[in-house]
């Protein structure tokens, strides 16, 4: 029961941590492609008179199915690589301990 909490966590763990920098990256790279096609910032504020509801519309849809697929992606990666066997029994704390009385110094 142990081992299957522990995979719970670290799954939890790696996929929380990997879709916040990515989604950091995405918005990034959605913001560079936005500035290099349009010639202008992105839509930051719906009160900014420079932008039609089409622009906000059309940016928010872009940057928010980037960040959907780029989570999909990765939390289906993780997922799979933390439910390979072995993976966890790598990085509890009684491994840790064995691998470290093996050790000859």
């Amino acid at each position: 029961m142990e081992k299957h909490n522990t995979k719970k966590i670290l799954s939890k763990a790696l996929v929380y941590g990997a879709v916040m920098l990515s989604g950091y990256a995405m918005k990034k790279v959605v913001d560079f492609g936005y500035k290099k096609i349009r010639k202008e910032e992105p839509p930051q504020k719906i009160s900014n008179n420079r932008y039609t509801m089409g622009h906000i519309i059309t940016y928010t849809l872009l940057s928010g199915a980037t960040a959907a697929l780029t989570r999909l992606l990765i939390k289906n990666y993780i997922e799979d690589m933390v439910n390979k066997p072995g993976t966890v029994e790598r990085y509890t704390a009684s491994s840790m301990k064995s691998a470290a009385s093996e050790v000859h110094v």
